[in-house]
């Protein structure tokens, strides 16, 4: 029987969220672990937001500046002026903490607001100004392959509609690039993100595309300041009929009647009109259906290889309410779903969020992770449905919280209390030890066994006595490194660049991820990213 190509894995870090790493298993499931509410860093008590702190934000940790950036969108609710469209102003803010613990709002002396710069507002939506203006944040990257003058680089959606690029020295003074012009035609009204793919030497964007409701696209470029048009042909991610909702996958989501009336001149979706005679919302409660996916906080998690998470929220158009799922890939193109498509942040218990969106970046703390999440006791489409008025936003609503995990803690390999086993399909490592994330609780335990496989030899050909799953010692622990040995010995250099498969039993454990280390990687990790 020919063997599958061994997976070549190095000492990287290997995390479990996909069947990747199981040729084989029995009482095995992968399963999605929620995080949990470590509380608030934010909410809003400036003049700037008191309309709110609405919809997004973006933790950017900078160990060179010694400390952690968090941006949000902060929104001002203006005097009622018949000659504006909207009365609210939106600005780009920065919060900062030494620790992820202490955040503060800095008067950082970058924009003016009421004859003073005393705030921490690093971009404005410049209303009366010039032709293009702040509206919505996207990502803010640390580009450390530019000048200094250069080195944080962020997209947002500016005013008028269009994707705008900017760069600074320190994230709190930006220019405008690119002469000022759009760096994409495209409209992606949404949190744009951004990254560097060192896998591809690409930047690589994520954005929001219409086709017909809200989905996820993603494109390549070699050029920061000119990004390609967006097309259906770039969706990555979008609902499908599991999504579906009393069987409708794009159906119209929620907007006041009164706000339908007044700033769109009624055109509210009718099943039996044309497509194009009408925009995909409605005040009609039968009518609601499908959900939009609405947001694409991309980020590619550093502490592990071949891993990105994306924690988008999904609006959900009969109730209109939001949740976040969490969404894995293994390069950022083809995504997978884990955990049956559950809630991964729900909404707090006992209280009316309609708005909740996590943003991208992650906070490490020793073996914990910080994820940031907007919140807002407000409807989305400015009403409930079954009611024609607008319903306003209430004064200084939304606040920004942290969601914690373990580390790798996003989905586990598990067996219950009958136990379970999986075979890895061949791998090759370089390192003298193994290191698992692992959490056996009390009753439970975890073994492990090592053996080389011919390429082209049968799929399981134990052919080294010393590193079976029967000389393993039993590992019972609560441990993001615990070392594997083998009647007492965790040495495994002799296996290093050879293929091999893992062979591991377990009972009432969880599994999250597994490293070959050597010299070179141990007691290496990083802090924050």
């Amino acid at each position: 029987m020919t063997q599958p190509k061994p997976i070549d894995i190095g000492n990287r870090k290997q995390l479990l969220f996909d069947d990747l790493f199981f040729a084989s298993r029995q009482g095995i499931t992968l399963n999605l672990n929620p995080p949990v509410d470590a509380g608030e860093a934010l909410h809003a008590d400036r003049p700037w937001e008191n309309q709110g702190i609405i919809s997004f934000c973006d933790l950017v940790p900078d160990p060179h500046a010694g400390h952690i950036k968090l941006y949000y969108l902060a929104m001002e609710k203006l005097p009622e002026d018949p000659a504006r469209k909207h009365n609210v102003r939106h600005r780009l803010c920065c919060a900062v903490s030494p620790d992820g613990d202490r955040w503060e709002k800095p008067d950082l002396g970058v924009c003016e607001f009421e004859g003073s710069t005393d705030n921490n507002i690093v971009m404005t939506d410049e209303i009366g100004g010039p032709r293009h203006g702040f509206h919505e944040p996207g990502k803010v990257v640390i580009d450390e392959n530019d000048g200094p003058e250069r080195r944080y680089k962020m997209l947002y959606m500016g005013t008028p509609h269009g994707i705008f690029g900017a760069f600074s020295a320190d994230g709190f003074n930006w220019t405008v690039g690119n002469d000022g012009n759009p760096v994409s035609e495209a409209v992606s009204d949404s949190q744009n993100v951004v990254l560097w793919d060192d896998r591809l030497n690409k930047w690589v964007g994520y954005f929001r595309l219409w086709a017909p409701t809200r989905c996820i696209c993603r494109v390549e470029t070699d050029d920061f300041w000119s990004w390609p048009f967006l097309e259906p042909k770039d969706v990555v991610l979008a609902a499908d009929e599991l999504d579906a909702r009393n069987g409708a996958v794009n159906g119209p989501s929620f907007i006041s009647g009164e706000r339908i009336d007044n700033q769109i001149n009624g055109r509210r979706y009718d099943p039996d009109d044309d497509p194009e005679d009408f925009i995909w919302c409605t005040d009609n409660p039968e009518h609601l259906n499908g959900v939009d996916f609405y947001n694409q906080p991309v980020t590619r998690y550093p502490w592990a290889d071949r891993a990105y998470l994306l924690p988008f929220s999904v609006l959900c158009h009969a109730p209109n309410l939001e949740e976040v799922q969490l969404a894995v890939s293994r390069d950022g193109i083809h995504w997978e779903r884990p955990g049956d498509r559950q809630a991964w942040i729900r909404p707090p218990i006992d209280e009316h969020a309609g708005y909740i969106y996590c943003g991208p970046g992650i906070h490490r703390h020793g073996h914990w992770l910080d994820h940031y999440y907007v919140r807002m006791a407000a409807w989305h489409g400015s009403g409930k449905p079954g009611t024609y008025e607008t319903i306003q936003f209430p004064p200084y609503c939304g606040s920004i919280h942290r969601a914690r995990l373990r580390l790798d803690g996003y989905i586990s390999a598990d067996a219950g209390n009958g136990g379970g086993t999986f075979v890895t399909p061949p791998l090759v490592f370089q390192g003298c030890r193994l290191e698992l994330n692992v959490d056996t609780g009390a009753t439970g335990s975890v073994a492990v066994g090592l053996a080389p496989t011919e390429i082209e030899g049968p799929a399981w050909v134990p052919q080294d006595v010393k590193h079976t799953v029967d000389a393993c010692d039993p590992i019972v622990c609560n441990s993001t490194k615990r070392v594997v040995t083998w009647n007492g010995n965790d040495d495994i250099s002799a296996l290093a660049g050879q293929p091999v498969r893992m062979h591991v039993q377990m009972q009432n454990a969880k599994l999250f991820a597994f490293q070959f280390m050597d010299g070179e990687n141990m007691g290496s990790e990083t802090a924050t990213a």
